[in-house]
């Protein structure tokens, strides 16, 4: 496992690591492999949890905030933020979701998980000077998912709903060095559990864990 560093941050996500450790002494529970710091993936590589049956990978991008006054909150807009000059938080879960998807050959669901709070009420933005309503960034995920697989897959699909269409064109065009069809493929499998315990509640789950396993 390559080192990423110290402090609370990879702490959690060692935890959510260990979490899965713990369930996997369950063989009703399917893992059969958790590796921490995958080294052949690119940003879902913090946590990949391989099932017994050879299909299927879940893989946790972590983020996580150190409590501070002010409360971090995970919104459709924060998702396409650019920080100076590294990639938004969608566009790096996409190209890390292809190079895994491309290297294994099993089927990889990516997990954003995080402490944050995401907000589901709707927002106004703007596309190509026209504003529109845009969905929290889970509803968004829910119904251009329901789209995606009704319309099975193809690039050209219908979007009836004037606002998800404008939604779904800002991220399209805000990704712009992603692929569509990409896109489409990994937004079939992409979840987003938010809302998660803090570092201290985590370690206290876990314990919770073990002595249920043990009894």
């Amino acid at each position: 496992m390559p080192m990423p560093g110290a402090g609370d941050p990879y702490f959690y996500e060692w935890y959510i690591g260990l979490e899965n450790v713990i369930k996997m002494l369950n063989p009703d529970s399917g893992i059969k492999h958790v590796i921490f710091q995958h080294d052949e993936y690119d940003t879902i590589d913090d946590v990949v949890v391989e099932y017994a049956n050879g299909n299927a990978q879940v893989c946790y991008q972590v983020k996580h905030n150190i409590g501070t006054a002010t409360t971090v909150s995970l919104t459709f807009g924060s998702m396409l933020k650019r920080e100076e000059e590294k990639k938004c938080l969608f566009e790096a879960m996409v190209q890390g979701w292809k190079k895994a998807s491309t290297a294994s050959s099993t089927t990889i669901t990516p997990v954003l998980f995080t402490n944050r709070r995401m907000l589901n009420h709707r927002a106004g933005r703007h596309l190509n000077g026209i504003s529109y309503s845009a969905y929290g960034v889970n509803d968004f995920i829910l119904k251009m998912q329901k789209i995606i697989l009704t319309q099975n897959g193809c690039t050209d699909f219908v979007i009836s709903d004037d606002a998800l269409r404008c939604q779904w064109e800002e991220l399209c065009n805000t990704l712009s060095s992603v692929q569509r069809s990409d896109l489409i493929a990994f937004m079939k499998y992409f979840r987003i559990e938010a809302n998660q315990p803090s570092l201290g509640d985590m370690k206290q789950s876990l314990v919770d864990l073990i002595a249920q396993t043990f009894g």
